[in-house]
């Protein structure tokens, strides 16, 4: 299985304030990595960095593939339909329907975005970055604004798009049921400025032990 990331040594300042120190982890192909760590540690700011979105102080990122990001928030045009949002770059008309097909959201083509649910919205969201042919999905906490049934359908949903398109994710959030249940690798990091404290291989046969080693982990740099 090759490498579709491979982080090394990235450090990250913003003047004098130090946010992230010689990360290093690799991603392998279709795997379903989670990014966990204490709040502002600068989980946000290493997406960024992977992205290309900001330029990192030093140290090297390495994709192979096209990477796409998912937000927090799904950055919808209020003003354009679904499809028109998907079709926002891209520009091209069969791939929109086939990623609508895709993503369940081909009866709602033609809606906007008030007009549809909040995880639908993501949906749309995550459906965007396919229609760039992406095959690496960055993901930035892109379900903490839905609720609990949403949020459920949603990660049920990613899920089986994850294994049917053969994507490698790398995924941040707060939530360690939500890495447990999605993940193959959780990347636990300290807090800021943020270091790899442990690459923990998920079995979901053992996730009472991963729960309390995270907890462990994130306590510990917190108190």
């Amino acid at each position: 299985m090759t490498n579709k990331l491979i982080i090394k040594d990235l450090c990250m300042r913003f003047g004098k304030l130090r946010v992230l120190s010689d990360i290093s982890f690799e991603v392998k192909e279709n795997e379903f990595v989670s990014i966990i760590g204490p709040s502002g540690c600068g989980k946000t700011t290493l997406l960024y960095l992977i992205q290309g979105l900001v330029k990192q102080t030093s140290g090297e990122v390495i994709s192979v593939g096209k990477k796409g990001f998912v937000f927090q928030t799904h950055n919808l045009f209020p003003w354009k339909t679904i499809k028109e949002n998907i079709l926002v770059g891209p520009n091209k008309q069969s791939n929109a329907d086939f990623i609508l097909k895709n993503v369940g959201l081909e009866e709602f083509s033609d809606f906007y975005p008030e007009q549809v649910s909040e995880g639908m919205k993501q949906r749309a969201g995550i459906a965007r970055c396919l229609a760039y042919n992406s095959d690496i999905l960055l993901m930035d906490e892109p379900f903490c604004a839905l609720d609990y049934l949403t949020k459920i359908k949603v990660q049920e949903f990613l899920l089986k798009l994850w294994k049917e398109r053969k994507l490698t994710i790398l995924f941040v959030t707060h939530d360690i049921e939500e890495a447990i249940k999605l993940s193959d690798k959780i990347v636990v990091l300290s807090k800021s400025p943020a270091k790899v404290m442990k690459l923990i291989e998920v079995d979901r046969n053992k996730s009472d032990t991963i729960r309390e080693e995270v907890l462990n982990l994130i306590g510990k740099v917190q108190t």
